[in-house]
């Protein structure tokens, strides 16, 4: 009971066995603690904080956004999401490479593109090169020379990629917890929820979806790191503002998220908004972004966040 449908694979068999093995240090039991010493803890945290502005949890790496929604804390479950198109995948690696760059271990489980594709397209925005050219075949011993020195800054990085075909929440899992032992994760991301795979196909879709966005903020809690994971809106959202009920299977990703984000981008325009849709612990609303489509990522058009919408709480506090 509990075995997912890699139960036959040898592979997936030894990942999990030596994932469980590795973590057996890692994982706190559960315990009863009280209130008086969790306070000193959330005391404790929140001068580690001050010592070291930008140096606890995780970032974006964009000004406005880490502004406004206070950077992502260890133990919470993130949620990006945006129609097919519209940089979701883009501003998960600029992340990525954000907090790699501030010497956090990042995790990166790529169900939707290869390896080599995603890290293509980071190189070709680092150095400027034309990705369309590589396609082709049409590049310059210039462009080979700027990959080549890209690659060699951002292979020094703390930053590993997953790729499988498909894989059930439990591989993922047991993955991200085999890279923790190994070395420190401070932060997994997930891309994307629906091409997880089920662990039982009979199981209906939302209940589906239910099971592993549970197992996903469990994962963060268990690695005490964030979870960023990418999420696909569905086509109501299509010349619209994203909702949260825009969401595919929407009840179990709110229910589930401490905080979720939607890109608003419309289809050529380097205008951009990330909505904040839920925080947990703040407040939500609007911030202004632009699209650099040549560098693939988004950049702040400016160093502050007061097109934030100021006063408006969330219902879940």
């Amino acid at each position: 009971a509990g075995l997912d449908d890699d139960a036959s694979d040898p592979v997936a068999i030894a990942e999990r066995v030596a994932a469980e093995i590795a973590s057996l240090g890692q994982r706190k039991p559960a315990r009863v603690r009280e209130f008086a010493d969790i306070g000193a803890d959330v005391l404790a945290d929140m001068k580690a904080r001050r010592s070291k502005p930008g140096e606890i949890g995780a970032a974006s790496g964009l000004m406005s956004v880490d502004a406004s929604v206070g950077g992502w804390h260890d133990g919470e479950l993130i949620i990006l999401a945006a129609r097919p198109g519209k940089g979701k995948t883009a501003m998960a690696m600029q992340a990525a490479m954000h907090n790699s760059r501030k010497g956090r271990r990042v995790l990166y489980c790529s169900l939707e593109m290869r390896d080599k594709e995603l890290v293509t397209r980071v190189l070709c925005g680092e150095s400027g090169v034309d990705g369309r050219r590589l396609r082709v075949g049409t590049w310059s011993d210039e462009d080979y020379a700027d990959l080549e020195r890209t690659r060699n800054t951002l292979g020094l990085l703390p930053i590993a990629v997953y790729d499988p075909p498909g894989a059930t929440i439990d591989r993922i899992a047991s993955v991200a917890r085999l890279e923790h032992a190994r070395r420190n994760v401070s932060l997994v991301i997930v891309d994307y929820l629906q091409l997880i795979r089920a662990r039982d196909h009979g199981v209906k879709r939302h209940e589906q979806i239910g099971e592993q966005t549970a197992a996903l903020k469990g994962l963060a809690k268990e690695m005490e790191c964030p979870v960023l994971c990418l999420a696909q809106l569905n086509r109501e959202a299509d010349g619209q503002e994203p909702k949260l009920s825009h969401l595919r299977e929407s009840g179990s990703i709110e229910q589930d998220a401490d905080m979720v984000l939607a890109i608003d981008r419309a289809d050529g325009s380097d205008e951009a908004n990330l909505l904040v849709l839920k925080h947990r612990a703040g407040e939500v609303g609007k911030i202004t972004l632009k699209w650099d489509g040549p560098g693939t990522r988004f950049v702040d058009p400016n160093d502050c966040f007061s097109n934030f919408n100021n006063g408006k709480k969330t219902d879940d506090t």
